[in-house]
């Protein structure tokens, strides 16, 4: 099970210099108020943390928070933003690469960057976080389905210029980047509600690269589908995990087979 993050301990941010602060500081801040809420928000839940538990784990006073953050929504928000920008930069970074790279490279680069993100301890922690209190807070949600469509439209301007460059067959851009992402965190997604382990960085590699083969070779003219084959990949608890879901109508089956018919009287 993945652990959670630690919230700072309360008090932890350094005394800053009176008067206007430097901008190092600003980010300084910001980061320590950050990770108190992500901390306390993961170990406490949602609904049960309040700002003024964050303001006294970070050490600041509650108007000082307030002043940046109105109510525990935007903050809540703000922590999320934080950990999408993790993933943002990492995709800036290799859309810098983008018309240099093969489609199947490409797709393969962000989707593994995409998933590494997204496997970090806090990541994992605020996800089930929403799946606990979701049903309670539509705002967590909505949260967290704001920083999805940025990524989606990431996806969709990516497309879409391959589209316009005749790297691609004829292809609504939008609608395969929405089919796209929930490909890369469709089994993530099952392995955070059913509590199976966390995929390991190779596991997160082969996984990336037999997605983005599957789509390159759906998406690419057919005279440019000469592609490399897939790699053997699934864990082995997963495979364990899935066999035994299978197990339970093999015995139904098989009880049912060996039952005697029952006669009216």
């Amino acid at each position: 099970m993945v652990a959670l993050p630690k919230s700072p301990p309360q008090g932890a941010m350094k005394r800053r210099r009176r008067g206007r602060p430097s901008p190092d500081e600003v980010r300084a801040l910001e980061t320590d108020l950050l990770a108190a809420a992500m901390g306390l928000f993961c170990q406490g839940g949602y609904s049960a943390t309040s700002i003024e538990a964050i303001a006294q784990a970070a050490g600041i006073g509650k108007k000082a928070l307030y002043a940046r953050y109105p109510n525990k929504q935007v903050l809540f928000s703000a922590v999320v933003d934080h950990l999408g920008a993790r993933q943002s930069r990492v995709v800036d970074e290799i859309r810098a690469d983008d018309d240099s790279l093969s489609l199947e490279e490409a797709l393969c680069r962000r989707a593994e960057a995409v998933l590494s993100a997204s496997t970090s301890e806090e990541a994992i922690a605020l996800h089930r976080l929403l799946q606990s209190e979701g049903h309670r807070f539509p705002e967590l949600g909505a949260v967290f389905n704001a920083n999805l469509a940025r990524l989606i439209g990431d996806f969709t301007v990516y497309l879409g210029r391959q589209l316009a460059n005749g790297r691609l067959a004829e292809i609504e851009p939008a609608t395969i980047a929405v089919m796209f992402v929930f490909a890369i965190f469709g089994d993530l997604a099952n392995r955070i509600l059913f509590q199976v382990p966390i995929p390991s960085p190779n596991e997160i590699s082969a996984y990336a690269k037999n997605i983005s083969v599957l789509f390159a070779r759906a998406l690419m003219p057919s005279s440019q589908t000469n592609l490399p084959g897939f790699e053997p990949f699934v864990p082995s608890t997963f495979v364990a995990d899935c066999s035994s879901f299978a197990q339970p109508n093999s015995a139904v089956k098989a009880s049912t087979a060996k039952s005697p018919k029952r006669t009216r009287a």
